[in-house]
């Protein structure tokens, strides 16, 4: 168990005023990784563990 700080994620340049909250998280168990990203964000982040 840990804890991943993703406050910067997405850079300011990427904000909009429709950009909500980090809230997709989802779990890839076959090859240990997350995938990363939030209302109406422009990006799908991959973050290897």
């Amino acid at each position: 168990m840990g804890w991943l700080d993703l406050e910067g994620l997405l850079r300011e340049e990427e904000r909009s005023p429709r950009c909500g909250v980090l809230n997709g998280i989802a779990y890839d168990v076959k090859h240990d990784r997350l995938f990363i990203t939030g209302k109406n964000w422009p990006t799908l982040f991959e973050v290897a563990l």
